[in-house]
């Protein structure tokens, strides 16, 4: 069902006419609104939560491959599921809500997540 939400979504994005100048990041805010509901829900809300994180966390391991020195934060032996990723971004976004509007969402997300999991 996430999947499918998704497929949808980017391919209303492909055919909307959005082109790269014209795009714009998911901000905190928005993010942290979609991470404060049931994320044991099936909707699409709950999906663009978990998947955005689940991407972040993706798109860094893949980082942390190519160029180790690049790590901002480590995994914890017993692995990092998207939901604890996202309980410490709505702690992150809590106390730094003045923060949320101008701050990207991937950018909030590793913020929240160096400092919940630093490397040793």
């Amino acid at each position: 069902m996430r999947v499918a939400a998704f497929v949808a979504l980017g391919a209303a994005l492909l055919f909307s006419g959005v082109t790269e100048s014209k795009a714009q990041a998911i901000k905190a805010d928005l993010l942290n609104a979609a991470c404060s509901t049931d994320l044991n829900a099936s909707d699409v809300i709950s999906t663009l939560c978990l998947s955005f994180i689940g991407a972040v966390l993706d798109t860094h391991a893949a980082l942390s491959i190519v160029a180790p020195q690049a790590k901002v934060f480590c995994i914890p032996p017993q692995g990092l599921k998207p939901e604890v990723a996202a309980a410490a971004f709505r702690t992150w976004a809590r106390d730094n809500s003045a923060e949320l509007a101008d701050t990207r969402g991937a950018i909030a997300i590793l913020s929240a997540l160096h400092l919940n999991f630093p490397c040793p």
